[in-house]
């Protein structure tokens, strides 16, 4: 899990010069929820980039997460199964007793 998670963030640094980007979807979405009238547009606009952005990043980390499993040998990834079914039995568990 550990050098699967160092793969997915590596792959999220490759995305660094975004943050740039990023930070002017936020400021524009600022200007527009400050905007008298609300300017809908501005904001659809600012949060859809902010959305495209973030499809990316999923989708690059699931690549990166899928081509770690796809070099697991069969007895990691069957390892690995195991844990992430335990976790999700262990939360469901939690969740029944709340």
């Amino acid at each position: 899990q550990r050098a699967m998670r160092r793969a997915v963030v590596a792959g999220m640094r490759d995305h660094g010069p975004m943050r740039g980007a990023m930070v002017a979807d936020t400021r524009a979405l600022l200007a527009a929820l400050r905007s008298e009238p609300f300017d809908r547009a501005a904001a659809e606009a600012a949060l859809e980039r902010q959305r495209a952005r973030a499809a990316g990043f999923l989708e690059t980390g699931s690549a990166r997460m899928l081509d770690h499993i796809a070099a697991m040998p069969v007895a990691a990834r069957q390892a690995y199964a195991e844990r992430l079914e335990e976790t999700i039995r262990r939360r469901a568990q939690l969740r029944a007793a709340d």
